[in-house]
Formats: C-alpha cells, sequence, structure tokens
C-alpha cells in the first residue's frame, strides 16, 4: 500500500507541473486575465497558414492572438479573421494591417503597424470594431516567398561555374579511383605493414614427446632420464622443422617448435 500511495503521489506532482507549465504558456500567449479588446479584419485574399492562435504583432511585439477564422456568407472572396489584443495596444483606424512569416517552417502572424496617435479609433462592424486592410496585405507572405527564391537563384547563378568546377573535379578522381583500384589496394596493404601489419592467425607448434621405454645402453650407469630443456630450441639454432614422409624430406611451413622440448640426459 505505501508503494502505490507513493507511485500516486509522483503521478500528482507530476501532473501539477504539466498543469503548472500549461498556465504559465496560457499567460504568456493568451495574456491571462488582462483585460482584451476584440477586433475584426476583413482580407479580401487568401491567408494561407493563418490558424485560431496565431501571434498577433504590433510594431513587432506580441499584443495578443488571432481567436476566429471565417468566409464572408455575403461575398466568397473574403476572409472574416477575430483577434483579441491587449486592451493597452494603440490601435487606430489608421493601423496598418499585414500577414508576415519570421520564415518558411515559421507560422504566419497578424502584424499591426502604424497609426496616429489623433487618429480615431476603428469603426465597428456588427459590435465590433474593424480594421483595414489593404489589397496587397495578404501577398506580402507570397512576395516574401519570391524574394526568397530569387536571391536564392541569384545565389546559385553566381557560383554556377565554382559548382560546375567541383562537380567535375569530383567526377575525376572518382574516375582515377576506379582506373587505379588495384594499385590502391597494393598502397593500402603497403601502409598496413608499415603500420605493423594486420593480425596474424596463430602457427601450429611441434612438440617432441619424450619416450616412455628405452633400451639400456650396453655402457653406463643402465638408467637414463628424460627432462624438458628450454634451450634445446636454442641449440636447435632454427625453427624449421623437417618432414619425412614417403614422398621424400619436406619443410613444414607456417610452423615452429615449443617452447621446450625434451632432451636426454
Amino acid at each position: 500500500m505505501e508503494t502505490r500511495a507513493r507511485y500516486a503521489l509522483i503521478g500528482v506532482l507530476t501532473l501539477g507541473i504539466i498543469a503548472a507549465f500549461a498556465f504559465a504558456y496560457w499567460l504568456r500567449s493568451a495574456g491571462g486575465f488582462s483585460e482584451r479588446v476584440v477586433y475584426r479584419i476583413r482580407f479580401e485574399s487568401p491567408v494561407t497558414g493563418l490558424l485560431p492562435g496565431s501571434r498577433v504583432l504590433f510594431n513587432g511585439i506580441p499584443v495578443g492572438e488571432v481567436t476566429g477564422l471565417a468566409l464572408d456568407a455575403g461575398d466568397p472572396h473574403q476572409v472574416m479573421v477575430t483577434i483579441a489584443v491587449d486592451s493597452a495596444t494603440p490601435v487606430r483606424g489608421d493601423t496598418q494591417v499585414r500577414l508576415e512569416s519570421q520564415g518558411f517552417m515559421d507560422a504566419p502572424s497578424v502584424s499591426l503597424e502604424g497609426g496616429t496617435a489623433s487618429a480615431p479609433p476603428p469603426s465597428s462592424d456588427n459590435g465590433l470594431p474593424v480594421l483595414k486592410v489593404g489589397p496587397d496585405a495578404a501577398q506580402s507572405l507570397t512576395r516574401e516567398a519570391r524574394d526568397a527564391l530569387r536571391r536564392f537563384d541569384s545565389l546559385v547563378a553566381e557560383n554556377a561555374e565554382p559548382l560546375h568546377e567541383t562537380i567535375t573535379n569530383l567526377s575525376t578522381f572518382t574516375d582515377a579511383l576506379a582506373r587505379n583500384s588495384d594499385r590502391l589496394d597494393g598502397i593500402l596493404e603497403a601502409l598496413e605493414r608499415l603500420g605493423g601489419g594486420p593480425v596474424q592467425k596463430p602457427v601450429p607448434t611441434y612438440d617432441l614427446t619424450a619416450p616412455q621405454a628405452l633400451s639400456p645402453h650396453e655402457k653406463g650407469s643402465g638408467k637414463q632420464l628424460v627432462v624438458p630443456e628450454p634451450t634445446a630450441v636454442v641449440l636447435i639454432d632454427t625453427q624449421k622443422l623437417l618432414m619425412s614422409p614417403q614422398a621424400g624430406e619436406t619443410v613444414a611451413m607456417d610452423a615452429q617448435w615449443s617452447d621446450s622440448l625434451p632432451t636426454l640426459l
């Protein structure tokens, strides 16, 4: 029971932290409990990418958000956008409205600019003040995209010759590698040997087995003793093993003696 209670407490704390972050984000983006003023904007061109929750900027400063999008039933070419901004925002009747985006990956936002202090407030329509929009307000995004593509095309045109030379040099280099692939293998093998060579497989080791029964000599003590002698390999002074099969004597390649061989005393 104590374990379950501990897990339940951890879950409650986690949900509380998530709720606190969500509340802080809402206060930051939506304005929290501050008094807000609702405006209606009538666009006469498409507002591609604009969504409820998109930011509303006044001279580049976030002051609110988009709260609604709707089509005008009387004119299909018009789009009605509802925004809610901070009541302290100095919106006037001559305030300019346009759509802008910070980049290709950024969602568009409603930008409010300018306006004189002596200008009257926006006129109302069905109880909501309406902001005037220029005919090219929603086309600024398209213009910005065209400008960006034009700059990119200019950059490519200015560097067309260096890019062509780079691609040509790369093709020449790959062709040279293909023609000299055999030599390249030899160079790699030489570099491998220069660096110590590859890991070689252990060669087979041969040992001499001490005899179990020895015939007595005519002279001597009559006893013989066979012991391993570490210096026996040094006395032989060679690692070559001479084999005597039926076909004749041959040398065992890739082989070596063991560290100690038995000697007869």
